[in-house]
């Protein structure tokens, strides 16, 4: 058998590649433990992980598109309602606004690194608590 496979499926009359394999793949992972999570359209590697945090890094894994959905919706700028903005503040806020060229003005947080630096604290506080154990 050799090295790298090409697996194929027939589209209409052609049969296109879909896939690839190399079993030489699994000798390339260097000395330690790793995690690998495949879903529908990514698959993640993770080098020389702890295995006891295998299980949170990948049910985050599993769930990242949730939980990026939910930081973003969380973090939407409001206005403050209990104060409304007067008709000067409004000109202004306007003003602004067409100034810049685009009624957004202010810049959204990146949910993917907010939940890479969740992944990164929990990790840090799953090995603090192993140390007080």
């Amino acid at each position: 058998m050799k090295a790298e496979e090409t697996y194929y499926a027939k589209r209409g009359r052609k049969y296109v590649p879909v896939s690839y394999y190399n079993s030489n793949m699994g000798d390339a992972l260097k000395k330690g433990c790793h995690l690998v999570v495949v879903m529908d359209s990514v698959t993640m590697y993770k080098m020389g992980i702890d295995p006891d945090h295998a299980a949170v890094l990948g049910s985050l894994k599993m769930c990242e598109h949730d939980l990026a959905q939910i930081i973003v919706e969380a973090s939407k700028p409001k206005l403050n309602t209990t104060q409304p903005l007067t008709p000067k503040q409004v000109k202004m806020w306007r003003d602004l606004e067409k100034s810049i060229g685009t009624p957004y003005v202010m810049a959204m947080p990146n949910a993917y690194d907010i939940i890479k630096a969740l992944q990164c604290k929990l990790v840090e506080l799953i090995k603090e608590k192993q140390k007080g154990s």
